[in-house]
């Protein structure tokens, strides 16, 4: 496991719109050195699709999200935030070596 990986696994982000989750996915396949076509594969997901969430589409399909959430070993935890009416998602590497 290298570094890059190492320090990415175990870091916890806070999303709050469907760009921060997109940013996020597009980072963790870039360092699994992953075409965009391989994840869409692995999600039973089409291409376009990753195209979509990766460019940060606000009207993406949630369960396709999750499956390609799962094929990048992206684990989403929703909690409630102090904020009124704010749901945070913490965002968390599940540690399946690739």
């Amino acid at each position: 496991m290298d570094r890059e990986y190492r320090e990415l696994a175990t870091e916890t982000s806070y999303i709050s719109a469907v760009s921060d989750l997109a940013s996020i996915a597009r980072s963790r396949r870039n360092i699994l050195q992953l075409s965009q076509s391989h994840i869409a594969e692995q999600a039973s997901v089409g291409r376009r699709f990753i195209i979509d969430f990766e460019s940060g589409k606000p009207s993406i399909q949630m369960d396709k999200v999750f499956q390609v959430c799962y094929a990048l070993d992206i684990e989403l935890m929703a909690k409630r935030s102090r904020q009124k009416n704010k749901l945070l998602v913490p965002v968390e590497f599940m540690g399946r070596a690739r």
